[in-house]
């Protein structure tokens, strides 16, 4: 009995270890696509993305994309949200499979300022690796 108390409390403080990490992850996320929006620096999202399986043709579009999405006006909320399992599937485009370079667990949502022309979300795909979340790219299926 003592032994599965003791199984039951390690396994209880590894687990809200677990989620106190994610939870100082999302702060992090949350605060560098805030001060990226407000700077206009690509390159502060840039390091939150995972890497893996992009090449650097889809790694120079994704930056690109990026500095056009960071003139799109001025941030209202940024916020993590649920992801689904629908996030995680494997697609094809251009006769291309593809599927998520880490497994989506969450979602960052930037929520603009309304325009007379946009009311405008972007949503970013979140994983997680080591303990530390990342923005998700799609990488081609072998």
């Amino acid at each position: 009995m003592k032994r599965l108390i003791s199984s039951f409390f390690i396994l209880q403080v590894i687990v809200s270890g677990a989620f106190a990490a994610s939870a100082k992850e999302e702060e992090r996320i949350i605060a560098k696509v805030t001060e990226a929006f407000k700077s206009k620096d690509a390159m502060l999202l840039n390091d939150l993305y995972c890497w893996e399986g992009v090449t650097k043709e889809e790694r120079d579009e994704t930056l690109k994309m990026d500095r056009e999405i960071l003139k799109s006006g001025k941030v209202e909320k940024v916020s993590i949200v649920k992801a689904s399992e629908e996030d995680n599937k494997v697609y094809i485009h251009k006769g291309i499979k593809y599927k998520p370079n880490l497994k989506i667990i969450r979602n960052v949502e930037i929520k603009m300022v309304p325009t007379k022309s946009d009311e405008g979300t972007w949503i970013f795909p979140l994983g997680e690796k080591s303990g530390k979340l990342y923005i998700v790219l799609d990488r081609q299926v072998k």
